[in-house]
């Protein structure tokens, strides 16, 4: 294979640029790519998203009663922004204890946090007059839903909808331009859409992020496979050693009449049974069409079909 028909060469490109201001979505194009791989680039991106953006996000909360008010109380913690050092250890969950001396009303700031985290949001006011004991924080990717996360905490907490991604939607398209003397490249446009509480510079940078993530490996994998040696060997299929087994053996619950009917007919291993199919049953003297079901209902307890 010549280098630049690899898949990493043909993904490479010169221009990326990204358009946006404060109220609508962000545009990121990408161009010029090879005929095709726009979309190929832009499925990948866009899907890859989902599980996207690692970071830390509020899993569950402590309290010492239901609050009236739980639905505003997800929505703020749901709303709160966590930043990580790129030390912090996926998948760690943290306990963030309220402030013994916090106000009425408690705020993001109001928390306790682990070394290495921070709220971008401290004036976020999370609930009022309400005894709040703490609040689970997980680092993660992507969206795993509160009955999954109910299991991994305490008993007595309440588990929530657990989001990492800065990401609400994104879509692209595909256009072909020119680029020099080729007419046919492709310009790929995504359109960023962050979720609610998060800029679109935030978004944005999950983007990029996520496109590093897809290229760097395929240009390593480029690389490695210019010395890498092939070997070629034909397949062989591994050998079912039940097939030269007694039927007796292996079929423990089969009616008397069938059994019987096999051995009159010197049907004794499972190959030669199965060499049968049904037709070949229907044909030994004295199978019925009962027996034959029998041994078909067997046979599909062993994995067998005929």
């Amino acid at each position: 294979m010549k280098n630049n028909d690899t898949l990493a060469s043909n993904l490479k490109f010169d221009t990326l640029t990204v358009t946006y201001n404060s109220d609508d979505p962000a545009v990121i194009t990408i161009y010029p790519l090879e005929r095709g791989f726009g979309h190929t680039l832009g499925a990948l991106i866009t899907k890859s998203l989902q599980k996207a953006s690692l970071g830390p996000a509020v899993c569950g909360y402590m309290a010492a009663y239901t609050c009236k008010e739980e639905e505003d109380l997800i929505t703020a913690l749901r709303s709160i922004q966590f930043t990580a050092q790129k030390n912090i250890i996926a998948s760690n969950l943290y306990i963030l204890n309220v402030k013994p001396d916090h106000g009425s009303t408690i705020y993001a700031a109001d928390f306790i946090l682990p070394e290495g985290i921070t709220i971008k949001n401290p004036e976020l006011p999370v609930i009022t007059g309400y005894d709040l004991t703490c609040i689970y924080v997980r680092t993660g990717r992507g969206f795993i839903s509160a009955d999954e996360m109910k299991n991994r905490l305490p008993k007595k907490a309440r588990a929530i909808d657990e989001n990492h991604c800065t990401v609400d939607r994104t879509s692209y398209a595909v256009e072909t331009v020119r680029s020099g003397a080729s007419i046919d490249r492709d310009r790929l446009s995504i359109t960023v859409i962050p979720r609610e509480g998060y800029t679109v510079k935030d978004a944005v940078n999950s983007i990029i992020t996520e496109l590093q993530a897809i290229l760097e490996p395929m240009i390593a994998l480029t690389d490695m496979a210019k010395n890498m040696e092939v070997f070629y060997k034909p397949y062989v299929p591994e050998k079912d050693e039940n097939l030269d087994k007694d039927i007796e053996e292996l079929i423990h619950h089969m009616s008397t009449r069938a059994s019987n009917c096999l051995k009159r007919n010197k049907i004794n291993k499972l190959s030669e049974l199965l060499a049968l199919k049904r037709e070949g049953l229907a044909a030994l003297n004295g199978m019925g069409k009962t027996s034959i079901d029998d041994i078909a209902v067997q046979l599909a307890k062993l994995g067998y079909y005929i």
